[in-house]
């Protein structure tokens, strides 16, 4: 029984660009600006001597897009063939998510040189930042990951509306769920993350390490609740996620603090408030 998705990959440097300019000046992800000028410094002074932002980003991003013309060819096609090889990790995914018409789903798959891999309705982005060095591993791993958000999607649309998925709840919610299943062994094994990730489990996004709920991250809580939890996989899904959105207050201010230490990473203060525990009772 074949799991893998049809995934298409492409280069669509227009559409590319754009989305370099929206996190620029994202209204929700506002420390992605702070990310982005971290990774490219010259880029950064650039954008401190002159006025018209958008036109700097696009002649910016244009340049990367010119100069490494050849190497994303061959990026591209590297991503194509490393696919073709991971139905293990798309099978793992099907059996984890409760998801068994996987391979009936189409995606789209573009490469960004964000640094970090954004995602929209049925396309993900995957990042080529760090041209020099990329992994077509990574990119695989990346098109599981935001995978399973699409996932995600698709089996709570009939239960949810458009105002919950936009809180930070479900941020919080929809990340930790797929570092909770990323981090089961099979992935492991597939993507071999001492290697990948230089981890020997997979820790997720940035903003999940220090956040608490009890006295378990958030990923601990989701992996107890949801994935090695005997009850349905929908019904546990539906649970927790009504709890988070129950509590959305509480990780809307988790989630300004983030930002806040996205723009002054070595703020103590703000971190320790950010690792305070979030206590939530399960009925």
């Amino acid at each position: 029984m074949p799991y893998s998705p049809k995934i298409t990959v492409s280069l669509d440097k227009e559409l590319s660009i754009d989305w370099f300019i929206k996190f620029m000046n994202h209204p929700v992800y506002s420390g992605s600006r702070s990310n982005i000028l971290r990774f490219y410094p010259s880029f950064k002074k650039l954008i401190n001597e002159n006025i018209n932002e958008k036109l700097i980003v696009r002649k910016f991003v244009e340049g990367l897009y010119d100069k490494n013309n050849q190497a994303i060819i061959e990026i591209i096609s590297s991503v194509r063939e490393k696919l073709k090889n991971a139905e293990p990790a798309f099978k793992a995914l099907s059996k984890y998510m409760d998801f068994p018409d996987l391979s009936e789903r189409s995606y789209k798959a573009i490469p960004t040189f964000l640094p970090f891999s954004p995602f929209f309705k049925d396309t993900f982005f995957f990042s080529i930042a760090n041209i020099k060095n990329f992994n077509p591993s990574s990119a695989v791993f990346i098109a599981v990951h935001e995978i399973s958000h699409f996932i995600l999607f698709e089996q709570i649309k009939n239960y949810t509306d458009n105002q919950t998925l936009k809180t930070p709840a479900f941020h919080y919610f929809k990340e930790a769920l797929t570092t909770a299943v990323m981090d089961q062994p099979e992935f492991r094994e597939f993507f071999d993350y001492k290697t990948l990730k230089k981890t020997k489990t997979y820790l997720g996004n940035n903003e999940l390490h220090n956040l608490f709920i009890g006295s378990n991250t958030i990923v601990e809580f989701l992996k107890k609740n949801i994935v090695k939890n005997s009850s349905p996989y929908i019904k546990n899904i539906l649970k927790i996620l009504d709890i988070f959105v129950k509590n959305n207050e509480v990780f809307a201010n988790k989630w300004k603090i983030w930002n806040q230490l996205c723009n002054d990473q070595n703020n103590e203060k703000l971190l320790s408030e950010y690792s305070k525990p979030i206590n939530i009772t399960l009925s």
